[in-house]
């Protein structure tokens, strides 16, 4: 019988850093490998940040403080989110469809 181990993001980064603090490494080689490994990071998080984003747009037609508040709520870290969240005038288009959206739904 086999069995399957979810690992989720927490655990794995856990997991790498006591391995990687365990080895017997130079510390100035440690800790410049542990700023790379931030670096990667948050750029992750602001590729990922962009796709909510993204998402949070297009499909939920979202305006500025709601994508603010939506990416916030997903755990993305204030400094990314002011970095991408923009100015208001990237929301027009969400802002347009959201109005017809709401206009279609009047009786009459």
């Amino acid at each position: 019988m086999r069995f399957c181990c979810f690992v989720t993001g927490t655990e794995a980064k856990e997991r790498s850093f006591r391995g990687f603090r365990g080895r017997a490494l130079q510390k100035k080689t440690a800790e410049g490998s542990a700023v790379i490994l931030r670096n990667k990071g948050l750029s992750m998080n602001a590729k990922f940040a962009e796709a909510l984003k993204r998402t949070a747009v297009e499909h939920k037609q979202l305006g500025r403080r709601g994508v603010v508040h939506y990416l916030l709520a997903k755990g993305i870290p204030p400094e990314i989110v002011e970095g991408i969240s923009g100015d208001d005038e990237e929301y027009l288009e969400a802002a347009h469809t959201f109005v017809e959206k709401k206009v279609k739904q009047i009786p009459g």
